[in-house]
């Protein structure tokens, strides 16, 4: 049976629809389906390669037949300071290629209007995120909007002061929060999700006493159960400090230990983070990181091994940073790598604990808490100082160097006491605000290639890139037809304001330009002007038949969608249906659609800092 993809028509110059040859939805070939030519390859490369420049032959011959548009493959420069990977929508111009973004500030958001000294974030599900933070009076967990980075809901974790505090995700309903008292002893909580609403365990677990560090985390292995969680601290027993490792497991809201906590002696680890590993042998792995405060601060990790009966075997400690410029060391797992961050260097580690890179990024003058989280092919690193080149960064190993995006400043003096989670491509970052009371605050931050933002506005439009490339090197681009992209996952969409495609089997690509299409959707931000004489112009660049928007409002004000169809003079938004308030006053063109409202900027869809998006049908 051949794979079938969806075909979407096809407009000539002229505008007039047609639609491709197909059969069950799938291109055809002669009378084969690419679909069955890509099942049967197991020929070798060359003949494999020959017999793909064939195809692509036969699909532009059969194209001129069809009425389809031939490949229009292009080759173009990528613009100086520019990056760009297969797949990536571009602009064209004057032979250059280039991605057309823009970077748009992030938004903060007061959860806690009261100083926090302790914070810790972990994504929950699709949804929500969990952020506890701590202040002299309570120890809090907050539901997060993973959208809009604000609170939904709340619930006391712990009536008193904290000194620091660790949360674990163990599904998309529950999760343990695990917290240190100023007296050293150290307790967990197990709670619960359901809708907005946080359900603590009333059960203190205990830890331990005299603890120095620690952290929990998931272990999420093939061996071993879904809800089965790691505890690692150090603490001293007897005038010895230890580093111990402790599993558990987690049923609704009890915690019950399944082992004698694992210890390994002569370590007294400060600022303690872990990160998985790939299991190996059937065995679970955890890297944990530290600095040795009996060692003068030195950045080291060792490796744990997990075994399905609960027996934990440590590797070698090895030291990763010799002279500590900071007391504070980060570490994270992503695409094959351990990234170790000390809040000033950088650390690249195999799974051996071989350093690959080390590499002083950061001035010497720390302020917070800092983090790194892994994101996409590498990491964010988060850290806070007076300096410039603090905030967040996009750091990823290409096998050679470390290459750093531009930092990002996401605060506006310093953010202390950092705590962060990756959302697919985004960042949920909490802190406690020092320009602000140092008030607990969240933000969310968007990260596209190695840039990162409050968010972007994606402009690019001509062409999808056929290639990765760097600033001088040539790539192909392609501007229309059907194109071979290998790595493409059937069933992949690639949309623009321009420029669109289609992966109809893996591998391949049906390109549509803008003229091609029968609709373009774009966006714009609110200036908060409005009257006839500061009407909404939206320019799509050829007649619409009809315009529907739709803002992006999370304040419950206005979160309807409202059609405008050409020819019409009036309009309604907002206000009392049938009033003067409510009306919009409509204005076509060849190239789009302006209007206004007299009354105000929300009635005229122009409400300040709020986002728009548009569907217009030619």
């Amino acid at each position: 049976m051949p794979i079938t993809g969806q075909i979407h028509p096809v407009y000539d110059a002229e505008g007039n629809p047609f639609f491709p040859q197909t059969v069950d939805g799938a291109v055809t070939v002669g009378d084969t389906t690419l679909a069955e030519k890509a099942q049967g390859w197991d020929a070798e490369k060359p003949e494999r390669e020959a017999a793909d420049a064939a195809l692509g032959e036969q699909i532009n011959a059969r194209a001129l037949k069809s009425g389809l548009p031939v490949s229009d493959i292009r080759t173009a420069t990528v613009r100086e300071g520019q990056s760009i990977a297969a797949g990536d929508v571009v602009s064209v111009q004057g032979g250059e290629a280039y991605r057309d973004i823009v970077a748009q500030d992030n938004v903060e958001n007061v959860i806690v209007s009261s100083a926090v000294k302790a914070t810790a974030t972990c994504k929950l599900n699709e949804k929500y995120s969990i952020t506890a933070m701590a202040t002299s009076a309570s120890l809090v967990a907050y539901l997060i909007d993973n959208a809009t980075g604000k609170s939904v809901g709340n619930a006391t974790v712990y009536t008193g002061a904290v000194t620091s505090v660790s949360i674990a995700r163990l599904s998309d309903g529950h999760f343990v929060v695990q917290y240190l008292l100023s007296s050293g002893l150290g307790y967990e909580k197990a709670c619960a999700v359901s809708g907005t609403a946080i359900s603590i365990g009333s059960t203190q677990h205990g830890i331990s006493a005299s603890i120095l560090s620690h952290c929990n985390l998931r272990l999420d292995s093939n061996s071993v159960s879904y809800n089965t969680r790691l505890s690692i601290y150090s603490s001293n027993n007897g005038g010895n400090y230890k580093l111990y490792l402790k599993i558990d497991t987690v049923t609704s809201l009890s915690i019950t230990s399944n082992n004698i906590p694992s210890s390994l002696g002569g370590i007294q680890a400060d600022c303690i983070s872990a990160t998985r590993l790939p299991d190996e042998g059937g065995n679970a792995r955890v890297c944990i990181c530290f600095s040795d405060a009996g060692d003068g601060n030195k950045g080291k990790a060792v490796i744990a091994t997990i075994s399905s009966n609960n027996m934990v075997t440590f590797g070698d400690t090895v030291t990763i940073v010799g002279a500590a410029a900071s007391a504070i060391a980060k570490c994270c797992y992503s695409n094959g790598v351990i990234y170790y961050f000390n809040g000033v260097r950088i650390c690249v580690l195999n799974e051996s604990l071989n350093t690959l890179i080390s590499e002083k990024i950061f001035t010497d003058t720390i302020v917070g808490r800092n983090e790194i989280i892994p994101l996409l092919n590498g990491a964010v690193t988060i850290s806070s100082d007076a300096q410039s080149d603090s905030g967040a960064v996009f750091v990823r190993w290409n096998g050679a160097t470390i290459k750093k995006g531009a930092p990002y400043k996401f605060y506006k003096t310093a953010a202390n006491y950092i705590s962060a989670t990756a959302i697919a491509n985004k960042l949920l970052i909490a802190y406690s605000d020092h320009n602000n009371s140092s008030y607990g605050t969240t933000t969310l931050l968007e990260a596209d290639g190695d840039q990162i933002a409050g968010s972007f506005l994606r402009n690019s439009k001509d062409a999808i890139a056929l290639e990765p490339g760097e600033a001088g090197q040539a790539i192909q681009v392609a501007l229309s037809g059907n194109v071979e992209l290998p790595g493409m996952a059937a069933g992949t969409r690639i949309d623009s304001p321009g420029v669109c495609a289609y992966c109809p089997l893996d591998g391949w690509l049906q390109v549509v330009p803008e003229w091609a299409q029968g609709y373009v959707t774009g966006e714009y931000v609110g200036d908060g002007t409005y009257g006839t004489d500061h009407p909404t112009v939206i320019d799509v660049g050829f007649r619409p038949a009809a315009v529907m928007i739709q803002p992006n409002d999370t304040q419950n004000i206005m979160r309807a969608s409202f059609i405008l169809i050409y020819g019409a003079d009036y309009g309604t938004a907002g206000g009392s249906p049938g009033s003067s308030d409510s009306m919009l006053y409509l204005s076509w063109s060849d190239t789009g659609l302006s209007f206004y409202n007299p009354t105000n900027q929300i009635n005229q869809l122009n409400q300040a800092n709020l986002r728009y998006r548009y569907i217009a049908w030619r």
